[in-house]
This record gives C-alpha cells, sequence and structure tokens, in this order.
C-alpha cells in the first residue's frame, strides 16, 4: 500500500500514483483517511439506470453519470471507469476498462471523485477552482473550465507565490476563519500556456481523453504543501477587458458564484444539500470574494498578480 497526502487527508492507495506527495512522519494531523483501491481492469461500460448528475464534455456528448446504489455512490465515466465510495469509513474502489490507461484513472480519482466526496464526508467546501497562497494567506479563483485559472496560478506559482491548487480546492472552517488545504503540487496546461509559462519543464499527461500536459511543481514554481488562511475568493470574468481590473463582487452574486463552482457527489438529500448551503452562505458572507477582469494575453499576467498580491496582503 501507498500513503500520500491529499486536500488535508491520508490517502491509503493500493496502486502507485504520481501527482500526491507521499504521506511522511509530522505535519499536521489529517482531517481523515480515504482509502483506494483498483478492483478490475475488466469492467464493462453499463450506463446508471437514473443518474442524479450528469456531465457533458464541451462538444455535448457524454462525460459522466454519477448516482447512489444501495451501498453508496457511484461515479461513471463513460468509456473508461466507474468509481464505488462508501462514506464510512471513506473508501472509493475502481473498475476500469481494459483500454484506460493508469493516467486516467488518477486523474478521475484526484480530479473528480475525491473532490466531489470530500463534502458528503463533512470536511468542507469542494469548489472547482485553482488557488494560491502568499505569505500564509490564500486566494481562491473560481471560473468555468477553459477560463484561465490554470495559467494565472501557474504564473502566480513562478513568481512568489506558493501554488495550493490548480483544479479544485478544499475550504474548511477552522476556528474563526476558513482555510484552504492543498490538493497536490502540479498544474494542468493546454500546450500553448505550457510553452509559454514552462518552457522547459518536463511535461506529462493527464490522461487518455484530454490534449492538456502536467507539470509539477519543482518545475520553477513554489508549493505550498499544509493549509493557508483564506482571504479572498477571486471569480475570474469572462467579459473581454482592455486592462487589469479588480473589484468587489456584487453581494448578489456572490452565492451563485459559489454554488456554480461547488463540487458535489449528492444532490437529491435535502440534509446534504442544507448543509453544503449553508457553508456557501457563511463564505459568501465572511469571506472577500472579488471580480478580476484581464486582457487574455501572457503580458498581462504580472499586472493582474499584483493586484492579487496587493489583497493577499491586507
Amino acid at each position: 500500500m501507498f500513503a500520500y497526502r491529499v486536500f488535508g487527508h491520508r490517502l491509503v492507495s493500493g496502486i502507485a500514483l504520481r501527482c500526491p506527495p507521499r504521506a511522511g512522519f509530522g505535519g499536521p494531523e489529517p482531517l481523515g483517511t480515504i482509502r483506494f483501491q483498483l478492483r478490475s481492469r475488466t469492467a464493462h461500460d453499463q450506463p446508471l439506470e437514473s443518474p442524479d448528475v450528469t456531465q457533458t464534455i464541451p462538444g455535448g456528448g457524454p462525460f459522466a453519470e454519477i448516482g447512489r446504489d444501495a451501498d453508496g455512490y457511484v461515479a461513471r465515466y463513460v468509456g473508461v471507469a466507474a468509481f464505488h465510495a462508501r462514506l464510512d469509513p471513506l473508501v472509493v474502489t475502481a473498475a476500469a476498462l481494459p483500454q484506460t490507461t493508469m493516467d486516467t484513472i488518477e486523474h478521475l480519482l484526484l480530479d473528480q471523485v475525491i473532490p466531489r466526496l470530500l463534502p458528503l464526508a463533512g470536511a468542507g467546501t469542494v469548489l472547482h477552482s485553482s488557488a494560491a497562497s502568499l505569505a500564509g494567506a490564500a486566494v481562491v479563483f473560481i471560473a468555468p473550465s477553459r477560463s484561465g485559472k490554470s495559467t494565472l496560478v501557474t504564473h502566480l506559482a513562478r513568481n512568489g507565490f506558493e501554488l495550493l491548487s490548480d483544479d479544485s480546492v478544499l475550504l474548511a472552517g477552522r476556528g474563526n476563519a476558513f482555510h484552504a488545504f492543498p490538493s497536490y503540487p502540479a498544474v494542468r496546461l493546454w500546450r500553448d500556456s505550457a510553452g509559454e509559462l514552462l518552457p522547459d519543464a518536463p511535461l506529462e499527461t493527464v490522461s487518455q481523453y484530454n490534449s492538456k500536459r502536467r507539470a509539477g511543481a519543482g518545475a520553477g514554481m513554489l508549493h505550498r504543501d499544509t493549509a493557508a488562511e483564506l482571504r479572498a475568493i477571486v471569480v475570474l470574468s469572462n467579459r473581454a477587458a482592455d486592462a487589469v481590473s479588480l473589484e468587489p463582487l456584487a453581494a448578489h452574486l456572490r452565492f451563485p458564484a459559489l454554488l456554480e463552482a461547488s463540487m458535489r457527489m449528492e444532490v437529491r438529500d435535502p440534509a446534504v444539500n442544507r448543509a453544503e448551503f449553508l457553508r456557501l452562505a457563511q463564505l459568501a458572507e465572511s469571506v472577500p470574494m472579488l471580480e478580476l477582469a484581464y486582457p487574455r494575453r501572457y503580458d498581462a499576467l504580472p499586472e493582474a498578480a499584483a493586484a492579487i498580491a496587493a489583497i493577499a496582503r491586507q
């Protein structure tokens, strides 16, 4: 068995993983333990009878179905693998199709399945987001896919910030503040951004269905492996911008932005929904939320980084 650290938890895996750091002795007490086992490489791709959540790929085709069965939760990734999860204790198993690569299994486990399960286990809220910290203060960036979150956080991690997460971050209350817990020390970039920001970094495949490439934090990037106090949540604007602006987000837009970014496995249970909505409302009320608009050009990143640094230092 192999032991790793992800989202402040100890991940005990029956297979070796590339991305998360190994769990050693010392350091903060883990929030909990997740166990993972790859059960089969001969699975049949069977649709769920009545999925609660469906995801599509950008072209409109099916990507994932998520639902419940008698023993827990099932996440089926079409033509790739199916993951089954139980909550007490938190155990995840996977059955993958023969052609599914190990890179793909790891990507789905770390970037899809575990982030959706942690809120159910009471760990906190997980946002589809990137995050970086400066002097112990975390700034989280939320936006839809293909909006530049990874490009922005990679630039920050190469210029004084510490990388917390590239794709999802766990936010959990500690005392009177929220803290952001890191996922794993790597970023996923499209080839053009990787060539511009990390020209000499060794790149790895992310999955068999994604053309992004992954670079580890050792490629000229700083990384933080412990939680950082949450200073601000920044929504990346999708409107065209000629200059950098970082302004407070209107109050009526805060909760909807957080809800859209929240990663959830359960959508039917009223008690689970109520707990998640309360956490999101508390975030919206207690954490500064801002909107960042900037030209989507690499030469605009330093000015955007300076504006973000000013917020982190407040």
